[in-house]
């Protein structure tokens, strides 16, 4: 027996009093970050039905199946992540995996929900790779064998986990805690007082917090578009910094000319009580077809170019700085992840101010 085998009580880290595991199978890291997936996914789905008027048993079936959609894509999120060492495509892979779940076990689902948390869910993943604490070492770490379930990687996992399922949980949360105050600035801007209990709560916030979100997605475009600020595989791409101002704008214009916005579905229509209400409403059904109309494109258009150039007049300066340093080629693993975060991120504050410009001008009519 050699030196590095030992110690009899290595299973346990050395504390075979406190850390006990008869079998010697169990692996508890997926176990934890399992039930953290479960946790954050109980809570969402619950707090949706119990604002929805849910109570009793329907309330619990909701959160059981909350639970079980969030358990799985943690789990398979990890295990992606584990494989491709991609934080983008670990995030991505998990809100993905939740939706086609929570649909699987017969709770609410749409195609155009489950693209946007997909990418929402590699966006998180980027951002906790970026902000979450950076262990040296531990190469070879396999969170589904390793049985030092407190060491440093396993730490570093769970605080990155933490990370990404708190901005989802703030995703989720916010809008809907902020519903009641946002209708009353609503009802203080330009929205009539009687157009404006004919939409949503966050449709009001994209109204009112024009302004935060538009800094929050250039900011946010604009970090992603840099690189990791952490870490010790630090990569500052030139092609990056060139394109993104350019990519990030027009795939966000594209995907809202390809798929107009109707506030009248998907989550947020349905948490409001208002899904489908462009059906039998004409003032909704107004609504709807201005943001199809002519001019929102036109609007849309302007505003992308507008982004753009806000993004190429912080990145030019960065490229003359960083000039030396800067790397030209395609394989860089931060390449695509930079690209896809400043096209969600940029997708935040063109269609802000896309909802906001649709309110304003159904509202002035």
């Amino acid at each position: 027996m050699t030196d590095a085998t030992a110690n009899l009580y290595i299973y346990t880290e050395d504390s075979p009093t406190n850390l006990v595991d008869p079998s010697g199978r169990i692996v508890w890291i997926p176990v934890i970050v399992g039930g953290a997936g479960a946790i954050a996914g109980g809570w969402a789905e619950g707090h949706k039905s119990y604002e929805c008027g849910d109570r009793g048993w329907k309330l619990v079936g909701h959160t059981l199946r909350g639970a079980g959609a969030g358990a799985a894509g943690a789990l398979v999120g990890l295990a992606t992540d584990l494989w491709t060492g991609n934080p983008f495509l670990g995030g991505a892979t998990g809100g993905a995996t939740y939706d086609l779940t929570k649909g699987a076990l017969g709770g609410h689902f749409s195609w155009g929900e489950t693209a946007g948390d997909t990418l929402m869910g590699g966006s998180f993943g980027i951002a906790a790779e970026t902000f979450g604490p950076v262990v040296r070492g531990g190469w070879n770490f396999n969170p589904f064998t390793s049985p030092r379930i407190f060491g440093p990687k396993a730490m570093q996992l769970y605080s990155r986990e933490a990370i990404s399922h708190g901005l989802d949980a703030a995703k989720d949360a916010i809008p809907n805690m902020a519903g009641r105050k946002l209708r009353m600035t609503a009802i203080r801007s330009s929205v009539p007082r009687h157009l404006v209990a004919k939409v949503p709560p966050m449709l009001l916030m994209s109204l009112s917090l024009r302004t935060f979100w538009n800094i929050f997605g250039v900011g946010l475009g604009l970090l992603l578009l840099y690189g990791p600020i952490t870490g010790i595989n630090q990569d500052h791409n030139g092609l990056r910094y060139l394109l993104g101002p350019l990519i990030g704008p027009t795939v966000a214009l594209s995907f809202l000319l390809l798929c107009p916005f109707n506030p009248y579905r998907g989550s947020a229509a349905r948490l409001s009580g208002m899904e489908n209400r462009d059906k039998w409403d004409p003032e909704a059904r107004r609504l709807v077809e201005l943001f199809r109309s002519n001019a929102a494109r036109r609007f849309l258009v302007t505003s992308s170019m507008k982004i753009s150039c806000v993004l190429y007049l912080f990145m030019v300066p960065v490229i003359y700085v960083c000039w030396d340093s800067l790397k030209w080629h395609l394989l860089s693993p931060w390449l695509g992840q930079g690209l896809l975060g400043c096209s969600i991120a940029t997708f935040t504050t063109l269609g802000a101010q896309y909802v906001g410009w649709g309110l304003k001008t159904w509202g002035n009519r």
